[in-house]
């Protein structure tokens, strides 16, 4: 009675290699596992679904998790491109997903592993997941990661995403944000370095409906005020509301804020300039 009890308040399920029902896997302990009453969102974390008959399972079971609505791949490998879009689309109100170092044990045909080439072409879809939060972290590498975000915008997603975050721990920037724009309304950059590596940030001016824009970094001087001058300059966004910066100001003068001033030196004057009250 007390375990039931308890099982009906877990909202959030965390399944590793070493979690007890992972580790003899029967499909009825793991069906019991993900149907937790108020389960709202499942971590799969260092879980090798290409080396593990928990992947079948797991996908056979997910569809009628109807509650779950956010999910997160946390250095996860899976066997190719079709079984991580399949996990995505199996949550049928999947609406949050994190991800990060998620790899594939086959790549697509003709895509090199390690490829910066632009990559192939994607047929639109009008189904598949309606993310309206994205948090991901893909690298150089055509890893998992950057195939799934290069997927999603051609899926419905695309029209309801509202939140797009890159963690500080981005190398592929672009293949996020260059798929998204026209529905995102909060759009938080951890390191700005990862976007403007070559210099190219004119992508912000796709993201019309823009309301928040969070960016941190870590260069230090002229020149990475320069590199948020010329992305605000980009913006067409007439909801931008509020803009947050995340940096050391100790570690350059040209940062440092007056307190007796109205502005600080030199953003607040720029700000004030282009986006005059």
């Amino acid at each position: 009675m007390e375990a039931t009890l308890f099982r009906s308040h877990i909202t959030h399920l965390k399944l590793s290699p070493r979690s007890e029902i992972l580790a003899g896997y029967p499909d009825t302990s793991v069906a019991a596992a993900l149907s937790l009453p108020r389960l709202r969102g499942l971590c799969f974390h260092h879980v090798a679904f290409s080396h593990m008959s928990v992947s079948a399972v797991v996908q056979t079971n997910l569809p009628a998790f109807v509650t779950v609505v956010e999910l997160s791949l946390y250095k996860t490998t899976h066997l190719d491109q079709e079984h991580i879009q399949g996990l995505v689309c199996a949550l049928p109100n999947l609406s949050r997903l994190s991800l990060h170092a998620v790899t594939l044990s086959r790549h697509p045909s003709g895509v090199a592993r390690h490829s910066k080439k632009n990559p192939p072409d994607v047929p639109e879809q009008d189904n598949g997941p309606r993310l309206t939060f994205l948090r991901a972290s893909p690298c150089y590498a055509r890893d998992g990661t950057t195939v799934l975000v290069e997927w999603l915008p051609h899926t419905a997603t695309r029209d309801t995403l509202r939140t797009l975050e890159l963690p500080a721990g981005s190398r592929n920037s672009h293949a996020v944000v260059n798929g998204f724009g026209t529905s995102v309304e909060s759009l938080k950059i951890e390191r700005l370095e990862s976007i403007t590596k070559s210099w190219d940030i004119s992508f912000i001016g796709r993201y019309v409906v823009l309301r928040t824009l969070d960016v941190g970094w870590d260069l230090h001087g002229p020149q990475r005020w320069y590199q948020l001058y010329k992305m605000l300059s980009y913006m067409r966004s007439p909801n931008l509301s509020e803009v947050v910066l995340r940096f050391d100001a100790t570690q350059d003068p040209d940062s440092v804020i007056d307190l007796d001033g109205l502005l600080a030196s030199p953003v607040d004057s720029y700000l004030s300039r282009a986006f005059p009250s």
